[in-house]
């Protein structure tokens, strides 16, 4: 029997041994080139072939439980209504962002073009920036919260 056929028909413990197996060197495995067009694929395990099995093991479990995504959430950025201006006039502020998330919770978050993991923080001042990247948070426009993938 081939690592191929091996890997084929084993258990994700199992699987998870065989590689940390691997990793260790206690294991015969070939670390390719990714000619897989001129391999003959019958005696050693590839990185190619355990890569290409993994994610169709993965495919499999998605088509049989579809990710399900939260909408995207839009930032709101509302002006200072006059209360509000002179409850923040020391602040120098002229907007108030609405609808953000809890702050500290990881979440996705888009300027329109880039999607990327972040969460939002709120300095001693009260002003709002992403907290993971250190960035302002003026060209953020929509965040999505990230949902666990049950199995």
């Amino acid at each position: 029997m081939t690592n191929y056929e091996l890997i084929q028909g084993m258990e994700m413990p199992e699987l998870a041994e065989f590689l940390r197996k691997v990793s260790d060197g206690e294991t015969e495995f070939t670390i390719c080139d990714r000619k897989c067009g001129d391999c003959a694929n019958d005696v050693e395990m590839c990185e190619a072939l355990i890569e290409r099995w993994l994610k169709e093991d993965c495919e499999n479990l998605i088509s049989e439980k579809p990710i399900e995504l939260e909408p995207w959430r839009k930032i709101i950025t509302r002006q200072l209504t006059d209360e509000e201006k002179e409850e923040y006039k020391d602040l120098g502020w002229d907007y108030i962002l609405e609808n953000l998330p809890s702050y500290e919770e990881d979440v996705l978050v888009t300027d329109g073009d880039n999607v990327w993991v972040d969460y939002f923080e709120k300095d001693e001042n009260g002003c709002v920036y992403l907290g993971g990247t250190d960035e302002c948070v003026d060209g953020v426009v929509a965040w999505m919260p990230i949902r666990k993938y049950e199995l």
